[in-house]
Formats: C-alpha cells, sequence, structure tokens
C-alpha cells in the first residue's frame, strides 16, 4: 500500500520527506479534538482562537444559509449549545474534512470542510448528512435519492472498474485530487484508465457514532446546498476501500457537481485506519508538527509606526483597523498633546474583551490598549467605507485617552476634573460606568479630539 492508494494507483509511488513527531497524523486529531472541545465548552474566545480573524464560515443549512459570515459574527449569533463530538479526522495537505455530531438536541451529523492556513482555520464549510436533511424537511426527499444513487454507483464502479459504470457519472474535462498529496488525475478518459488498471473494493460507509467503535446505520453521504433549499450540488461521501492486500482504510470523498455529473472530486483519507495500511510513505499534510493554537490576542499581525516616532504592535488588525489607530494618534498629535503611550493594540477575538467594550491594560512596564471590535465595526454600512463609523472613532480615541491619562494626570488634576462634573470617585468598578471619573474623562477628550474628520 502506498499514498497513491487514495487514487487506486495501487502500482504507483510516492516519496515524502517527513518530520514525523509520532504516530502519523496524530497532530490533526488533537487538533480537531481540542477544536471541538473549545465548542462544547461553549468558550467562544476558545474556538475563536482556531481561527484567522477574517476567516469565514458556509453553512447553508443555518440561520445565516445564503450569507457567509465571519466566525465571529456566527459565535455570537448562535443562542444554542455549541457541542461538537468528533467522529473521523480525515486530511488533506492544508484542509481536513472533520466528521462531527450535534448532540444537544436532536442529533445531526456533519461534515465540516476545514481550509486551515499557518496553523489557523480560515474558512469553513459545513454539510449536514442527507437523513437529517430528509427529516427536518431542509431537503426534497427526491433530490435526497438521488444522491444516495450516485453514492452507491460510484462504489460499484471504481469496485468493477467498468468505464461503462463510471463514464456516466464524470464530465469530460472531471478533475479527481489527492487531497493530502497534491496528484491529480484529469480529465474522463483518464479517470476511467485508472478505475480500470488499479481495481479496488469500495463499500459505502456507515457515520462512526463514535472515535472507539460503532456506527450510526444511515449511510455517510452529507449534502452541501449552494444556495438554500437547493439542489445540494456538493456532497461528501464517505467509503471503506480495500486494496490487494486486504487492508481497509476509511476514505472521505468530496464532489462538485454541474448537470448531474461530477466535475470536481477531492479524496481525503481518514487518519486512524490510513495510517493503518500504509505505514512507510505517509506524505505530511501543513498540519503535521501542528499544535493546537494559543492565545488569537498573542498573534502579531502588523506593526504601527506611530506620528512620534514609536513603533506599535498590532494583534487580530487588518488594514482598516491599523487605519484606525493611525488616526487616533493623529488627533492627538494635531491637538498638541503628547502621544499616548502603549506598546500593543489588540482588537476582536480576545478575551480581555468580555464584558467590556475596550480597556487599557498594564504588566509592568507593558501597555496593551484593547478595543473590543472587528474588521466589519469601522464601516458605517453594507459597502461604505469612505469614513469610519462614528462608534468605532469613539471608541479608539476613548481608549487612547485612558492611556494618556495614565502618564499626564496628577492627582490635583483628577481631584479638580471630580469636582468639576459633579462626580465622587476616579476609579469605582462598583459604580455605574458614567459616575465613573475615569470613564468620563475619556469620553471628554474622546468628543472633544475633532470627530467629525474620520476619514
Amino acid at each position: 500500500y502506498v499514498l497513491l492508494s487514495v487514487l487506486v494507483m495501487a502500482g504507483g509511488c510516492t516519496t515524502s520527506d517527513t518530520t514525523r513527531r509520532g504516530a502519523w497524523g496524530q497532530e490533526a486529531l488533537g487538533y480537531f479534538e481540542t477544536w471541538a472541545g473549545a465548542y462544547t465548552a461553549n468558550d467562544t474566545y476558545g474556538v475563536l482562537d482556531f481561527y484567522t480573524p477574517d476567516a469565514t464560515v458556509e453553512d447553508r443549512t443555518s440561520d445565516f444559509r445564503d450569507a457567509t459570515p465571519a466566525i465571529l459574527t456566527v459565535l455570537r449569533g448562535n443562542t444554542a449549545q455549541l457541542t461538537r463530538q468528533i467522529l473521523d479526522v480525515h486530511v488533506g495537505a492544508d484542509q481536513a474534512l472533520v466528521l462531527v455530531a450535534w448532540p444537544d438536541y436532536t442529533v445531526e451529523y456533519g461534515a465540516v470542510l476545514a481550509n486551515l492556513a499557518g496553523g489557523y482555520i480560515n474558512s469553513e464549510t459545513i454539510l449536514l448528512d442527507a437523513a437529517s436533511l430528509q427529516n427536518s424537511l431542509r431537503s426534497d426527499p427526491a433530490t435526497v435519492a438521488r444522491y444516495e444513487t450516485v453514492f452507491g454507483d460510484l462504489a460499484a464502479g471504481w469496485t468493477s472498474g467498468d468505464p461503462e459504470q463510471l463514464a456516466p457519472l464524470y464530465a469530460r474535462d472531471a478533475v479527481i485530487h489527492d487531497a493530502l498529496s497534491g496528484v491529480e488525475v484529469t480529465g474522463q478518459a483518464a479517470i476511467l484508465e485508472l478505475a480500470a488498471g488499479h481495481r479496488q473494493a469500495w463499500a459505502i460507509a456507515g457515520i462512526p457514532a463514535e472515535r472507539n467503535g460503532g456506527l450510526v446505520q444511515d449511510a455517510a453521504l452529507f449534502l452541501d446546498p449552494v444556495e438554500y433549499g437547493a439542489d445540494p450540488q456538493r456532497a461528501v461521501g464517505i467509503f471503506e476501500v480495500t486494496g490487494d492486500d486486504d487492508c481497509t482504510f476509511r476514505m472521505a470523498v468530496h464532489w462538485r457537481f454541474a448537470e448531474d455529473v461530477i466535475v470536481e472530486e477531492r479524496r481525503y483519507p481518514e487518519v486512524e485506519s490510513f495510517r493503518r495500511c500504509d505505514s512507510s510513505s505517509l506524505v505530511d499534510g501543513g498540519w503535521t508538527g501542528l499544535d493546537p493554537p494559543g492565545p488569537r490576542d498573542q498573534v502579531e499581525t502588523g506593526v504601527i509606526a506611530t506620528p512620534a516616532g514609536n513603533s506599535i504592535s498590532v494583534r487580530n488588525g487588518s488594514p482598516r483597523l491599523e487605519g484606525l489607530v493611525k488616526w487616533g494618534l493623529n488627533q492627538y498629535a494635531a491637538a498638541g498633546l503628547s502621544e499616548p503611550r502603549m506598546d500593543t493594540v489588540t482588537f476582536e477575538p480576545t478575551r480581555q474583551c468580555e464584558g467590556v467594550a475596550g480597556r487599557v491594560i498594564t504588566a509592568g512596564t507593558a501597555r496593551d490598549l484593547v478595543l473590543c471590535i472587528d474588521e466589519s465595526d469601522p464601516c458605517p454600512g453594507p459597502g461604505n467605507c469612505t469614513e469610519m463609523a462614528l462608534g468605532a472613532r469613539v471608541g479608539m480615541l476613548h481608549e487612547l485617552a485612558h492611556a494618556w491619562m495614565l502618564d499626564e494626570l496628577d492627582d490635583a488634576t483628577r481631584g479638580r476634573v471630580l469636582e468639576l462634573s459633579g462626580r465622587e470617585r476616579w476609579i469605582d468598578d462598583g459604580a455605574p460606568w458614567k459616575d465613573r471619573g475615569v470613564e468620563y474623562a475619556a469620553q471628554v477628550m474622546a468628543w472633544g479630539h475633532g470627530l467629525g474628520s474620520g476619514r
């Protein structure tokens, strides 16, 4: 058995410069077990640790339906339990197709296609199993039956290697990808030649009930509507593939259809079963050597040069968010005030945002300004980013004011502010926000720094 058996090239060979630590694929299993654990614990920030700040989720069966929202939007809009039970992990070089169960209410099963970049998930597509779609009336039974027929025909065709069985299933320009090694077979003729020359036994697999045991009786077929309620046009099927050496591994196959034939197919081996079948020539994917990520708010995404010539590290930033920081610092410079001192600016997602809109955190000599907005917040509305939203500008200037006051105000000045504002205490966590002197002063400074100029 060799890796290219994923493409049923039983006589082929592949080389691999591996740097495996322990058992092949174990890092991928650990990564997604921790990912699922964060969902199950309803730990929003623990979940966000696994995603890039601009990561998106495509889920045509959810409340968002025809949208492709940011992961933070999905989590904010989800008031239900987030429990995900890992059933299987199938891997590609920079993708994983993870089978999960959502057991909180009526148990449903899904296939989560995660695209990774630099150790983080940057996009995710969720497919739901055909039986759940049919039972919840989210897919027409006739449509489900048609894909079940294709599922069975593919198993029979690849088992027999008979071109007459397989030809009606593939477009003339269809492409099959081995998602792990990157090997491709292009064109219907080449696909049929491959099937005829390297025969294997394909059986339709059931959905694993749990990592250590039995199977759900329903076939492992998952559908992914391109539009809510429409013919899916995309599907995932799970097969048990047995080669000449009688070793059987599980393989996920992701199809894209057009006019009822397959135009693209990607194959992903399941980690544990494939490792048993091929111990000598396993290609390492991009996840190999990858540990579950740490907190996102420790990841630097950029560095800003300030008007005073200082450098500020930005976490979870973007060009637009960096522009907001620069704008705020320029407002201070234009007012002739000293520059607020900080070492880092951190945007969502960060655990420091729980229950607050922003804060300034000091640890020894280090100072971090936290502003609880993400990439979408500076825009006043869809497609309107010619000037920054008022709320984002006020929030930026308010937190800069906190940083500025830490260095520039003495006790006498603070006392004078309390006297003029009719407030009793500068800092009092037990008092309402509006009654705290420090918050009153920061808000006055924010409104006094030229909020009419937000370009």
